[in-house]
């Protein structure tokens, strides 16, 4: 118990000496720098590259909405004759001959 007591006494005492961090002098400076260069990349970037990219995305949209309508219809046409429990329920007709 008494050791608590002198953990608790020493985590007090080790507040008083605590000192406030110091940074790097030139923190504020590297901040604006790369502020400033970040805004020179996104010049760099012309209209003409933004349409491209803009037109690609809208094209890769369309060609996905037109792929799933094909799919989707597929899949439509392929399950259609496909009935499972009527192709086992008659599978003996099938070795049967007229």
């Amino acid at each position: 118990m008494k050791a608590k007591v002198e953990r608790v006494r020493e985590a007090m005492e080790s507040i008083d000496t605590i000192q406030s961090a110091e940074s790097n002098p030139f923190l504020y400076e590297k901040i604006m720098h790369r502020l400033q260069n970040a805004a020179r990349v996104i010049d760099i970037i012309q209209p003409k590259t933004l349409w491209r990219i803009a037109a690609c995305i809208l094209f890769l949209v369309v060609l996905n909405i037109f792929s799933v309508i094909h799919f989707r219809k597929a899949a439509e046409n392929s399950y259609s004759n496909y009935n499972p429990v009527g192709n086992e329920y008659f599978s003996y007709m099938k070795n049967v001959q007229l």
